[in-house]
């Protein structure tokens, strides 16, 4: 069995958002992964932007569509 090179993993959902349109649903939202790695203190392993589309069928939402991007970080201006 192989382990995950990380303990204690959890997740934060950021700012999410819903838009419906009568049967189909917009979810966006960012998601932050924690965890400790080598026992180290708990630190972030990644950072996400997400998107999901729902779509009720036959009476039940179901994700339809999902897209994950990490989320890139700040770029510095030049000389600072």
């Amino acid at each position: 069995t192989m382990k995950p090179p990380f303990t204690d993993p959890r997740c934060d959902m950021i700012d999410p958002k819903v838009q419906r349109h009568g049967d189909v649903a917009l979810l966006t939202f960012n998601l932050v992964n924690y965890g400790k790695l080598a026992g180290a203190p708990e630190h972030v392993l990644a950072r996400w932007n997400s998107t999901e589309v729902y779509s009720r069928i036959g009476g039940t939402w179901k994700i339809i569509h999902s897209h994950w991007s990490f989320i890139q970080p700040e770029l510095r201006q030049p000389g600072s």
